[in-house]
């Protein structure tokens, strides 16, 4: 086990979800800061126009630091942009400058033109490898410190066992996500992302079924939507499905055997959650890494699933189908229904959407588009 307590990074995309994440226990915020020139609408798969994702402001970044400082918590700013081109270039070292300047504490990068900026411009700050640059093994790691990072995120798609080896094998820390977001393909480039979407945004009905357990999923791109299948040989109706396999996944039953890895980080995703949904999934992450830490990551399993059971409801109150009853109804209405069906579906919404049909992290390659209907896995057999 390592000797070090795994740090908790939260994400945040304002000053009171800073507050409220901190509360909750993370040691470390990160966010992303929307350039204020031209670039402000050029939005790029991962920045950096304006977004629900990136804080608006350099003043705003500036409030965060000197709360979070004053909290003993660290800030760490994304400038994961995927390239640099001659234009954006100047705009990103004002961009970087910016940054920096408010006393941040380390930068999450995602390109080496972007790197070559950062290292050019002699910023003081810690330098942390992207997953965007696709760390799957201990060569690429030991790649990258000696780019100069000295913290790696790595991408999703590994086994427990692989994340263990890089650990041991690595010099630099290892940092891993823990909590709701990912695609179940290699994300390092998405070009879906710049798909035109308009034609789709009028079948918002349809949408909301999907994975984002009932809500409505402003980014969309072709990975997510339903698609009718048909057997190739009988032309046989199959239903509609999200074949391409872009859903939020969990690793919550894993955390214990997370810990044991030794990594130094555990990383939520979600600079575009609302704040409750920041806060709720940094407290729960916090309350089982203590239990887990306090047992020496020895948790009894019976323990373990007793606690992650309860906590699971918080979960769904924030993430499930009644967020959207929690952000528009009234407050008697509210009341109302929490007290009539809040008990009796609390489960439901994490059993249908990651336990069902294994949407966990640490699976090989996450892959798991046809468990959702065993109907499903019957007719390509079949097939």
């Amino acid at each position: 086990m390592n000797r070090s307590k795994p740090k908790i990074m939260a994400p945040v995309n304002s000053l009171e979800g800073a507050s409220r994440v901190i509360s909750a226990g993370a040691d470390e915020v990160y966010c992303g800061v929307a350039l204020p020139t031209k670039y402000r609408s050029f939005i790029l798969y991962r920045g950096p126009g304006k977004s629900s994702a990136q804080l608006p402001s350099y003043s705003e970044l500036e409030k965060i630091v000197k709360y979070a400082h004053d909290e003993g918590v660290k800030v760490i700013v994304v400038v994961n942009e995927p390239f640099m081109s001659d234009k954006l270039e100047k705009e990103m070292k004002n961009h970087v400058a910016s940054i920096v300047e408010k006393e941040v504490d380390g930068l999450i990068i995602g390109d080496v033109g972007v790197l070559s900026v950062v290292k050019e411009m002699g910023a003081d700050v810690q330098l942390i490898a992207s997953t965007y640059f696709v760390s799957m093994n201990s060569e690429t790691v030991e790649f990258l410190r000696g780019l100069g990072f000295s913290r790696v995120v790595l991408e999703r798609h590994l086994t427990l066992d692989e994340i263990s080896e890089i650990v041991r094998n690595s010099k630099v820390d290892i940092e891993v996500f823990c909590y709701y977001g990912g695609c179940s393909n290699i994300n390092g480039n998405c070009y879906l992302y710049h798909f035109g979407t308009t034609k789709f945004w009028k079948a918002s009905s349809e949408l909301k079924t999907m994975s984002s357990g009932g809500r409505f999923v402003p980014a969309l791109t072709p990975c997510r939507f339903l698609y009718d299948i048909y057997d190739v040989n009988t032309k046989s109706y199959l239903g509609r499905w999200p074949i391409m396999d872009a859903f939020t996944i969990c690793s919550l039953c894993h955390l214990p055997a997370l810990i044991r890895t030794g990594v130094a980080g555990l990383k939520i995703v979600g600079r575009f959650l609302d704040v409750l949904k920041q806060e709720t999934a940094t407290r729960v992450i916090r309350t089982l890494l203590d239990k887990i830490w306090s047992e020496g990551g020895r948790l009894k399993r019976k323990s373990f699933h007793k606690l992650l059971s309860e906590l699971r409801r918080d979960l769904n109150y924030a993430f499930g189908p009644l967020s959207l009853i929690r952000q528009e109804a009234s407050k008697e209405r509210r009341r109302i229904h929490l007290e009539t069906s809040r008990l009796k579906n609390l489960h439901r919404f994490y059993q249908d959407t990651f336990c069902k049909p294994q949407r966990c992290f640490f699976a090989p390659l996450l892959n798991a588009p046809y468990k959702y209907e065993p109907s499903i896995v019957k007719s390509r057999v079949r097939s």
